[in-house]
């Protein structure tokens, strides 16, 4: 499978074609989705480290590969990120570029429902689910909807961004 080819539609597609992506960024998605590997990507800041988790659903529908997973709906990427200004940016820019995004967050015991309904979170809307590490580990609500067989089969990846700002897990 020629990585590159399959990376061009993906710009092309995200409205992005005139984007020529960095060595380490097509290495982290090489190994992420034909690969199958695990990654730790440390790189510098500006670098282009959320363009590749950006890109990771609709690579994953591109190549049909989804880590030999049978899928019956669009791959999904769970974003864990303790910054609430950073989530709010990205979803902002990604939602204005027609990328279906959202957020799930702590408030109070339950996970508090922004710029969705339920039934969207559900069925499978969104591509990338942004979170913060305490609804990810502690939310009920996040666990039992992330338990579902819809999930266990589409769910692709799950990413910890800005990981040193996180000081407790």
């Amino acid at each position: 499978m020629d990585i590159d080819s399959v990376l061009e539609v993906v710009l092309l597609v995200r409205g992005q074609g005139n984007l020529k992506l960095k060595q380490k960024q097509k290495e982290a998605l090489q190994a992420i989705v034909v690969n199958g590997q695990d990654c730790l990507i440390v790189l510098p800041t500006g670098y282009g480290k959320s363009l590749i988790y950006q890109m990771l659903p609709l690579l994953f529908d591109k190549t049909n590969l989804s880590l030999n997973v049978t899928s019956e709906g669009k791959s999904i990427v769970i974003v864990v990120s303790p910054l609430n200004a950073l989530i709010d940016d990205l979803i902002n820019k990604l939602s204005s570029v027609g990328i279906a995004c959202t957020s799930l967050r702590v408030c109070g015991a339950d996970i508090e429902e922004r710029i969705f309904a339920i039934d969207d979170l559900q069925t499978g809307k969104f591509e990338l689910i942004f979170t913060h590490p305490e609804v990810a580990v502690s939310n009920r609500q996040f666990r039992d909807l992330f338990s579902t067989s819809y999930y266990q089969r589409n769910v692709r990846a799950v990413v910890i961004d800005e990981a040193n700002c996180i000081i407790e897990w």
